[in-house]
């Protein structure tokens, strides 16, 4: 890029689209409508602009990705925003978009012209597009024209692929079923004795359990991004993450004691202020000290964690939004994906056979019970654990315990607000043998890095087993993601 290009590209990077506040910005649309993260659509809109000065400045027509396209298409809806400041003002040029007319020459030529536009990018900028937002021609010109705009509101989005490895791995698992038997001679599983038909079941129950945790690992989408290494996670969005408002309380007390802000009182039971109007709170200290003074009975602390979670509401759905976190219409989807393996074996495998036995006055006690035992087992092994992590944000977590795991060790600490991150990753655990060792003992239950339940005395939104203080209802109850 020559130098006297600088200032363009300066001026068409700092270019606010919305002009002004507004209440759903530009990003916020282009991410609802695409069913992206918050922050894959600030990522978008940027190669939006890099593209469009790329288009403004290239001797050669330039050709967009799919998703630099569909930023494009929703900024011209925008038309005083793209024509009169962003065509006129910065541009200085209008920037017209000029759909292909079909047919294979078209295709060739928008084909290389794709091509030509990635090793502009690379000459411009000094470094290669990021894949995940410009494909390669071939990925450009294949799976990405198959978009369709779908209303989630009335249909379930299941990727494929998933669903490709159940189906293939039931496959895989039915042929065994029927083949092993058959080694005996005989392939019809109505057929076969009791005893073969029963093991064959409770083999067959266990493996789709497996699969089913297989399966609910691989669903809980959106995945990592390739720039979230980047991302600096404050102690508040970690214990969000670690155990919903439950941590995030719980993290807010050791911090607020920690910086001296709080303190126990003679007894041992009551939570006080020292001071207020401290400066540089965050609003969960805020709403924390505001609930000050507080005992450690569950009762008392469930306001102060509902102060806390709508304090941070706002941060948290901006958390969900950008696909840290999983909505419940996302965890159903989940779950329900994560049991058809359990249900094809049941309803495939048992029912038939129960059904031959029932029309044929055979014994079916046996099977009932496995049926019976083993679904109801089934469900909740495949269903244990949380489901408010995707997969994005169960890897922003594992990678700040990584980054901070020197805090697992009080004494090594670099200041006392390090107590609000060290129990966000860590629980209460952490606090024994530090400066504030007393308030480990105050919280009402204690948890660490491996809680597993949310469930304490007193709870009054009941037990989410594993849900990692997504519905506990104390300080101190929340448990760590553990999945």
């Amino acid at each position: 890029m020559t130098p006297d290009r600088g200032p363009l590209l300066a001026r068409v990077l700092a270019f606010d689209i919305d002009g002004a506040e507004a209440a759903l910005p530009f990003a916020a649309r282009l991410a609802r409508e695409n069913g992206w993260s918050r922050s894959y659509a600030d990522r978008v809109i940027e190669e939006y602009k890099r593209y469009a000065f790329l288009a403004a400045t290239g001797s050669a027509p330039v050709c967009p990705s799919e998703d630099v396209d569909a930023a494009w298409h929703l900024h011209l809806t925008y038309t005083r925003s793209y024509w009169q400041r962003f065509c006129g003002d910065v541009l200085g040029r209008p920037l017209h978009h000029e759909p292909t007319r079909g047919g294979p020459a078209e295709g060739a030529k928008h084909f290389k012209m794709y091509a030509d536009t990635l090793t502009a990018y690379r000459a411009a900028f000094g470094h290669s597009p990021p894949a995940d937002i410009w494909p390669t021609p071939a990925e450009r010109f294949g799976d990405d024209t198959k978009h369709r705009a779908v209303n989630t509101a009335r249909n379930w989005v299941i990727p494929k692929a998933p669903v490709k490895r159940v189906a293939t791995l039931t496959a895989a698992f039915a042929v065994a079923a029927v083949l092993v038997p058959g080694c005996q001679g005989e392939l019809n599983p109505l057929d076969w004795t009791n005893t073969d038909f029963l093991t064959v079941l409770v083999v067959a129950l266990v493996a789709a359990v497996c699969i089913g945790r297989a399966v609910r690992s691989v669903v809980r989408t959106p995945n990592p991004l390739s720039d979230d290494d980047t991302l600096e996670l404050d102690w508040e969005q970690t214990a969000y993450l670690a155990g919903g408002a439950g941590r995030l309380t719980t993290a807010a007390v050791a911090r607020l004691v920690g910086r001296g802000l709080a303190q126990l009182g003679d007894d041992g039971k009551v939570l006080e202020p020292t001071r207020t109007g401290a400066s540089e709170l965050s609003v969960s200290e805020k709403a924390v000290l505001n609930a000050l003074p507080v005992t450690n009975e569950a009762r008392a602390l469930k306001p102060v964690q509902d102060a806390v979670e709508a304090a941070f509401a706002r941060e948290a759905a901006r958390m969900e939004r950008d696909g840290w976190t999983l909505t419940a219409l996302e965890r159903a989807r989940v779950a329900l994906v994560s049991l058809v393996p359990l249900a094809l074996v049941l309803v495939c495998l048992a029912t038939p056979r129960l059904v031959n036995g029932v029309r044929g006055g055979h014994p079916v006690q046996y099977l009932v019970t496995i049926m019976a035992v083993g679904g109801i087992f089934g469900m909740v092994v495949t269903l244990a654990g949380s489901l408010r992590l995707s997969n994005r944000g169960r890897a922003l977590l594992a990678r700040q315990k990584d980054r901070n795991a020197a805090l697992k060790v009080g004494t090594r600490w670099e200041s006392s607000g390090d107590a609000g991150m060290a129990v966000a990753l860590f629980g209460t655990a952490v606090l024994a043998g530090t400066m504030i060792a007393p308030l480990q003992t105050w919280y009402p239950r204690q948890t660490s890095e491996s809680s597993s339940s949310g469930c304490g005395s007193g709870c009054g939104s009941g037990c989410s087993g594993g849900d990692g203080g997504g519905g506990g209802a104390a300080v101190g109850v929340a448990a760590a993601e553990t999945e």
